[in-house]
């Protein structure tokens, strides 16, 4: 029988905290401008839907790809390390990533670990770390804007899906996941057939996976 053991996220570093919740409404995005990661697609989402509903929402981008003017309502905040990731997650009211392909995606279960609810593409990645959608919204790239237009209006479905999101990512936790390790290799037989795990890259602070 095949075991699937995923990638773990450190739960000491990204954890919920109330109190650094920015005062306006605050959406993050990790990965790149270009590409898979879509965040031109979610810059103009945002602008398109968002901001005429919710003037004070911002958009933050842990990208350094983007634009030296990527429109009203973006904040670049460029590469951050480990810890600075980590308080952008906390202060963000929403985590959106529109990839059209994930294989795990680190970045949301680093947001769902940290209490912040995860918009995202119905990539297999997100699919996979937000349970099908029980733990987080997916929309397709086209309703994109308004899934996360509603979010950011909803205080109570902003409160389920944390609640969602923070049961789930205790699945991911780091030292669970080598938990987990251990007992696979305790149960291989001595001698019999081992095959080495594969690695999956480290994160590059303030990079996506």
């Amino acid at each position: 029988m095949r075991r699937v053991i995923p990638n773990g996220v450190d739960t000491t570093r990204f954890r919920p905290d109330a109190s650094e919740r920015a005062e306006h409404p605050t959406v993050l995005f990790v990965g790149t401008w270009e590409n898979r990661k879509r965040g031109k697609d979610l810059a103009a989402a945002f602008q398109r839907d968002v901001l005429p509903a919710v003037p004070d929402a911002r958009l933050e981008l842990v990208a350094r790809d983007v634009p030296e003017h990527p429109g009203a309502g973006i904040e670049v905040l460029g590469r951050l390390d480990d810890d600075e990731l980590a308080a952008a997650y906390r202060r963000a009211w929403a985590f959106c990533l529109p990839s059209d392909y994930e294989g795990f995606g680190i970045p949301y279960a680093e947001a769902m670990a940290s209490g912040t609810p995860v918009i995202a593409t119905p990539n297999i990645g997100a699919r996979y770390v937000t349970d099908e959608g029980r733990a987080g919204v997916l929309a397709p790239l086209d309703a994109l804007g308004p899934a996360l237009r509603d979010v950011l209006q909803d205080e109570d479905r902003r409160a389920e899906l944390a609640a969602a999101a923070l049961e789930r990512s205790r699945e991911f936790d780091l030292a669970g996941v080598v938990d987990q390790y251990e007992s696979l290799y305790r149960a291989t037989p001595a001698g019999g057939p081992r095959r080495r795990p594969r690695r999956t890259a480290a994160r590059t602070p303030g990079a996506a996976a």
